[in-house]
């Protein structure tokens, strides 16, 4: 995270972020990294608890001295790299993600719609398109706080596309960040403790059982599936009807998500990623040779919007 001062200037260089595994989305709030690695015991410092959910706070860092005489307020804002690898070479993957300049999020397309001959990408593209846009409309009409769980909601029910998804969404306000996770993607911070990042906690986790998280769906309707007849096979309309019937397919409310309120540091590192990615990346303490990136208030318009997986 960088900060603006009260005239709205930023204070801090523009960073950059790295790759994430295959079959996963990624989004790394600054300064990014290059490399992970776990923290020799003996450099644990004393006063942090390794917390895997819900977070908790470190002891507060001390404030510079010119900050203190100036008494500047500090509003955060992220400085953010992303990327998507698919699973499969060559095809779009099932992921998307948006980023702006205080907010972020992730969506696993959940790939079992294929074998009914539906687009798994095509929902989690939607939801986080429409997640961006209540974001940015509420930036653009000044109202201050961003609201996590009203973008979402918002967001799902705008969604015309078939399909399911899991969601996590962070917002910075003021000097914390909000976020809420629905199923197993997921963020992470970290915060610069002498000369290191150390990891403050992850959010947690949501499934129903093995390899069924949490999870937003839209499921077909009948002039959805008169629709699909004539371009989708009709076995799998028939697999899918009797799916359907037999109430095999999940389906969540936005409200159902975990939510997190944390405190922030200037030039923590916040990584959202989807599960192929996050949960390689929880268990580690330390993140080390942070590397340049890039600010999303300076991205050109034509960068902006979720990225789905390439």
């Amino acid at each position: 995270m960088s900060f603006d001062n009260e005239n709205g200037e930023n204070s801090k260089e523009t960073k950059k972020e790295e790759t994430a595994e295959p079959g996963s989305a990624k989004v790394t709030a600054t300064p990014g990294l290059t490399e992970i690695t776990d923290l020799p015991p003996s450099k644990v410092p004393a006063p942090l608890v390794f917390m895997p959910s819900p977070f908790q706070d470190l002891p507060p860092v001390p404030k510079p001295a010119e900050e203190s005489k100036t008494n500047v307020k500090k509003t955060y804002h992220f400085l953010v790299g992303s990327t998507a690898i698919p699973r499969v070479t060559g095809s779009k993957g099932e992921d998307a993600h948006f980023c702006c300049a205080r907010a972020l999020g992730v969506a696993d397309g959940v790939s079992g719609w294929c074998q009914y001959g539906i687009d798994p990408a095509a929902f989690s593209q939607q939801l986080m398109s429409h997640c961006e846009e209540r974001i940015e409309e509420a930036i653009g009409k000044g109202t201050g706080e961003i609201d996590p769980l009203e973008a979402l909601t918002y967001a799902y029910s705008k969604v015309v596309a078939i399909g399911s998804s899991t969601a996590t969404v962070v917002a910075i306000n003021g000097g914390a960040l909000n976020g809420l996770n629905l199923g197993d993607s997921g963020f992470v911070c970290f915060t610069k403790m002498g000369g290191e990042y150390v990891n403050r906690g992850v959010s947690k986790e949501q499934q129903h059982n093995f390899n069924t998280p949490f999870q937003l769906s839209r499921f077909p309707t009948v002039s959805d599936i008169a629709k699909l007849r004539g371009r989708v096979d009709e076995c799998d309309i028939n697999k899918l009807l009797l799916t359907l019937e037999r109430k095999e397919l999940c389906q969540d409310a936005p409200d159902c998500a975990d939510n997190y309120t944390l405190q922030l540091h200037e030039d923590d590192i916040l990584i959202l990623g989807t599960d192929g990615t996050i949960t390689g990346i929880t268990d580690r303490r330390t993140l080390r040779q942070p590397v340049q990136g890039r600010d999303q208030e300076d991205r050109p318009r034509g960068d902006q919007g979720p990225r789905p997986s390439r």
